[in-house]
């Protein structure tokens, strides 16, 4: 996994804290993973892994449980594709797993007495262009939309209003990610639509309050697609795309804080008084 692309990890057959790859080991790779970290997981992202497999996600606590998925037909649900799973880990050879026409789905990349590792032949990239959608007003409309195996969110996107501005249907285009940190995102983006219609940028990532978004360095709107993800109208043409997150706590936590600095520097030196002078 030294090549390993954007997308994220997730295990089989794994138990409660069990292997392979123990909690929190991701981070010391920096891999992204579909369980999170140790600690409490965003309770729409845990609603959309429970329309895959409700036994294990559905009824669980804030507090994710970090297991791996249990039921092979899990494996071919359309919201794994969602997600950005690129990578299955398991302990052992997994029978019976879902096919792309007459290829494997997962393919084995490495097989070793740890672990075996197969690559997901459907990944999705971070940010893609995306023309034909449909739109699903309530939360349990849009998950079920995503379960079904007719959905390919490589094709069409959910959005959960009508979008306000036009969208052509046959909207495609390209997308370079040329800078990428924990809370920035810089993307060269080109969409392919007819004059005055946009597309719609979809990018991976969970649509959480304090992501902005910035096109040609002109503000844009923050869609919520497919559930939970992030999604800009871009209109045809060449663009550049910013995706930053600016928490609504960061700039009255800046301006306190150099208030403080100010005062502190401004406070004049006290000196006490030796003992016994009046």
């Amino acid at each position: 996994m030294e090549n390993r692309e954007d997308g994220r990890i997730a295990r089989y057959k794994s138990g409660f804290y069990g292997s392979p790859l123990p909690p929190n080991i991701n981070i010391v790779y920096q891999l992204e993973d579909i369980d999170g970290y140790d600690s409490f997981s965003l309770d729409r992202y845990s609603q959309l892994l429970g329309a895959v497999e409700a036994d294990l996600y559905l009824n669980s606590s804030s507090y994710n449980q970090l297991f791996g998925f249990q039921n092979i037909e899990s494996l071919d649900s359309p919201i794994l594709q969602v997600l950005r799973v690129a990578y299955l880990i398991s302990e052992e050879p997994i029978i019976g797993l879902p096919k792309v026409g007459k290829s494997n789905t997962w393919i084995p990349t490495y097989q070793g007495k740890d672990m075996i590792i197969y690559k997901n032949q459907k990944e999705l990239p971070l940010a893609r262009i995306i023309g034909k959608y449909q739109v699903r007003f309530t939360d349990e409309d849009q998950i079920e939309a995503m379960k079904t195996n007719t959905f390919d969110p490589n094709e069409e996107v959910i959005l959960n209003s009508y979008p306000p501005l036009v969208i052509d249907p046959n909207a495609e285009g390209t997308v370079e990610i040329t800078n990428r940190t924990l809370n920035h995102i810089d993307m060269d983006i080109v969409v392919q639509a007819e004059e005055g219609y946009h597309g719609v940028l979809v990018i991976g990532q969970n649509n959480y309050p304090g992501w902005r978004a910035k096109v040609d360095g002109v503000p844009a709107e923050i869609l919520t697609v497919d559930y939970l993800l992030q999604g800009v109208l871009v209109s045809s043409g060449h663009h550049m795309v910013e995706i930053s997150f600016v928490p609504s706590y960061f700039l009255p936590s800046l301006f306190l804080s150099l208030f403080s600095l100010i005062g502190i520097a401004g406070c004049p030196l006290i000196k006490g008084k030796p003992a016994g002078e009046l």
